[in-house]
């Protein structure tokens, strides 16, 4: 009799278990490869500033609200390809983040919606993707292109003497794109060109309007275009200026060979228009400086910009669009 009670007990937690999985309620397979719905909290480096990613148009992005506070967080980016992989504040006002680009498993860093201005060179050294930036007041140059692949669009260049050059491709970066561009010297530049691609560097130039820029050459070839087009030149004041060094007529650019043509732009003044006390105090924000910018250098109707950017779908030339949407065009577009 002793010898068969194990056996009975072993039968009847056997059943126990067989009717606990059979009422154990199943979790979806998706659950487990699913966003959550938050993640990777930070906090801004002055501490006042709550960060965290959460999906939006099922993309992980990233939301900000003030520490302590009930209002609504606000998205500050927008990928809907790939999720962010990750990201980190770089001082009190300023995110960076990483996402991989087209699939190739690769990170890459993002730098987006900045006002950059009045330096020797405001931004130098970039081997990123860079957009949606407001970079100003060019003393020697605006921006060094150095590293391979770099990929820099819908930002707006704008003031400065560059008294070297716009932007410069140095050190022989190889497969930089160079898209959807707006550069302004507001009458002021002195160096010998606006944008350099220098020896050994190759470049793709498309969809870029070049205005007010006193130089020889808009764009000077010393190393390799791999492909430019659908680019407006607006020089007017640089008697005999070569919109490229090499001559260079690509047919889908505006105009015929070196034309320097209009391109209709709504208020493009040569003031700055920032109030430096009130960007200090926050009173003006920096979403407001670009928006405000966005306003300025949107086409106007009948300009020859609409529409006539590289690829098609929309896609303008220069930073800002007026036609028909393209999902690029995200210049001074951000959540309140």
């Amino acid at each position: 009799m002793n010898r068969l009670l194990p056996l009975a007990g072993l039968l009847l937690l056997s059943w126990a278990g067989a009717a606990a999985a059979q009422s154990a309620e199943q979790i979806p397979m998706r659950d487990f490869f699913r966003n959550p719905d938050r993640a990777y909290y930070r906090i801004s480096g002055d501490g006042k500033t709550l960060s965290f990613m959460q999906p939006w148009e099922r993309r992980m992005n990233v939301f900000i609200q003030p520490v302590g506070s009930s209002q609504d967080p606000v998205r500050i980016t927008s990928e809907k390809d790939r999720d962010i992989t990750d990201y980190f504040w770089k001082g009190a006002n300023r995110v960076v983040y990483l996402k991989d680009v087209g699939g190739d498993e690769n990170d890459h860093v993002v730098v987006e919606h900045n006002i950059v201005r009045d330096s020797s060179w405001a931004v130098r050294g970039l081997a990123c993707e860079f957009r949606y930036n407001l970079v100003m007041g060019a003393g020697h140059e605006w921006m060094w292109i150095t590293a391979d692949n770099a990929y820099v669009h819908h930002n707006i260049f704008a003031g400065g003497s560059a008294d070297v050059t716009g932007i410069w491709m140095i050190y022989g970066p190889k497969n930089v794109r160079f898209w959807n561009n707006t550069v302004d010297g507001f009458g002021e530049t002195a160096g010998p060109s606006v944008l350099l691609v220098d020896t050994d560097a190759t470049a793709d130039v498309q969809s870029c309007v070049f205005l007010r820029n006193d130089a020889p050459s808009a764009v000077e070839v010393d190393g390799t275009l791999t492909a430019a087009g659908n680019n407006a030149f607006y020089n007017p004041q640089a008697a005999g200026i070569k919109n490229y060094s090499n001559n260079l007529h690509p047919a889908t650019d505006i105009g015929a060979l070196n034309a320097q043509v209009n391109p209709g732009l709504t208020n493009a003044v040569t003031s700055v228009g920032i109030d430096d006390a009130a960007m200090w105090q926050r009173t003006t924000s920096v979403r407001q400086v670009l928006q405000s910018y966005r306003a300025r250098y949107t086409p106007n109707v009948g300009s020859p910009l609409i529409d006539a950017g590289h690829g098609g779908n929309g896609n303008d030339i220069g930073a800002v669009g007026a036609g028909l949407s393209n999902t690029n065009d995200q210049f001074g577009v951000l959540s309140p």
